[in-house]
Formats: C-alpha cells, sequence, structure tokens
C-alpha cells in the first residue's frame, strides 16, 4: 500500500511498478490522499505466469493520482492483464484494477496486451466507479505511428457511474472485449458525455473503432424512453470487419 507521493514529474528515472509479475502474485492499493501524485514511468498490472495455478495482479486506487512524468523520460504506458510469452502459452497474464476513488492520468491504457509474437493475449478487468478519473491524453508519440489511448483489447471494462467519475482520451478501440455501462441515473461523465474522445492529439484523433467481436453490456442501466450518451467522439465512431 503507497501512502504518500512518490517520483516527480520531471524525474529521468521514474520506476516502472509491476504487480504480479512472472513468478508472483501481487496486490497493490494507491490511498496517497487528495492532491498528491506517485508518478511511474509505466505500470503492468498481471504480467504472464509460469502456469495455470498462479494468481494474477491486482492493483486497487482509493486515493490520489497515479501519473507518469514528463513525456520525452516516461513511456506513460498501463497495461491490465499481459502475455509477454512466444508462441501458444496459455499462461498470459491475468490483471485486475479497481479504480475506487483518485486519478489514473497516463499516457494509454491496455487492457488485454500480447507481444507480437505470441497467440494469446493477456485477460484484463478494469472496474471505474465513486468520484473516479480516468485521462489518457496520448501525447506520447510513436515510429511509426500509431493510436493509442483507450484499448480495450481482451478482457473487459466497466463504468459504473455512482459518483462524478469521468473518462478522457483520444482514441479508443475495443477488439474482443466487453464495454460495461452501469448507472442508476442514465448519464455518464462529464454533462452526460460518456467516454469522451478528444480530437487533435498527438497519437489519437478522437476516433473510436470496434470489432465485430466488441460488446457493450447495458443491462446494469436503469430503465428509460430516453436517449443515453455512452460515447463522444470528435474524430466519430468506426466499425472493422
Amino acid at each position: 500500500k503507497l501512502s504518500t507521493v512518490w517520483g516527480g514529474v520531471a524525474a529521468t528515472a521514474n520506476d516502472a511498478l509491476v504487480v504480479g509479475g512472472y513468478l508472483y502474485e501481487g496486490n497493490f492499493e494507491l490511498d496517497c490522499g487528495s492532491g498528491n501524485t506517485a508518478y511511474f514511468r509505466s505500470v503492468i498490472v498481471g504480467d504472464t505466469r509460469v502456469d495455470s495455478t498462479e494468481g494474477g495482479g491486482k492493483m486497487t486506487i482509493t486515493s490520489g493520482k497515479l501519473s507518469r512524468g514528463a513525456i520525452a523520460n516516461d513511456t506513460g504506458y498501463m497495461t491490465v492483464g499481459r502475455n509477454n510469452a512466444t508462441g501458444n502459452s496459455p499462461y498470459y497474464g491475468v490483471g485486475y484494477l479497481y479504480i475506487n476513488g483518485g486519478e489514473v492520468n497516463m499516457d494509454r491504457m491496455t487492457i488485454g496486451e500480447k507481444r507480437a509474437d505470441a497467440d494469446l493475449a493477456g485477460l484484463g478487468h478494469v472496474v471505474l466507479q465513486g468520484d473516479s478519473v480516468i485521462n489518457l491524453p496520448c501525447e506520447k508519440t510513436f515510429d511509426p505511428p500509431s493510436m493509442v489511448g483507450l484499448k480495450v483489447n481482451n478482457g473487459d471494462f466497466t463504468w459504473n457511474d455512482n459518483g462524478n467519475s469521468s473518462v478522457t482520451s483520444g482514441f479508443m478501440s475495443v477488439n474482443t472485449a466487453t464495454l460495461i455501462f452501469q448507472s442508476a441515473d442514465i448519464s455518464f461523465g462529464t454533462d452526460g458525455k460518456g467516454i469522451v474522445l478528444e480530437g487533435g492529439k498527438p497519437s489519437g484523433d478522437g476516433s473510436a473503432i470496434f470489432t465485430t467481436d466488441a460488446l457493450f453490456d447495458v443491462t446494469g442501466l436503469a430503465d428509460t424512453t430516453n436517449w443515453v450518451t455512452l460515447i463522444t467522439a470528435a474524430g466519430g465512431i468506426g466499425f472493422t470487419n
């Protein structure tokens, strides 16, 4: 449990945080209080396992901010559930991230990731609730260029809007995964705009892309005859395949 500030916004050597890394199960809680920040270069929750009985990684954020430092120094990459093995190894990482308060201010987040030569992706589960914030500004650029932001690749992302929570990024993609929306007042985020994807970001044009395997689960919404906005995308919404 980290209950104080950590690292620095301008530090050239912020630490990488691995919760549930190779050979280990992991549990981590950030509870550093309002107005305080823990800076990490990158974060992995639930890395590659060594056998099927090994547990995953679990992170809980209850207060404070989890953030990357300066763009030039930190990758700002947050991964929940990663498979870093080669081939068809079934021991992919399983990660759980519960954001029960505070803010995640990384550059990008992938839920369920795999290396290029792996057959199976990791499995990730993220739950956002309470007065929590996810801000993924997509400021880090890559060569070759690629869109980054909120990538729900394998697993699920649950937004239980029972407070003043919000999700902002510059790009979103959903692959073999599920977006789960739960709300008693039928409104998500600031001004009811849902997940806000802003245009004009260095590595995000404000778009949302969904494959044919992407799913929406709205069974957690109260019955209503009104329209409910789940995503507001400056660059539009597209479907592949």
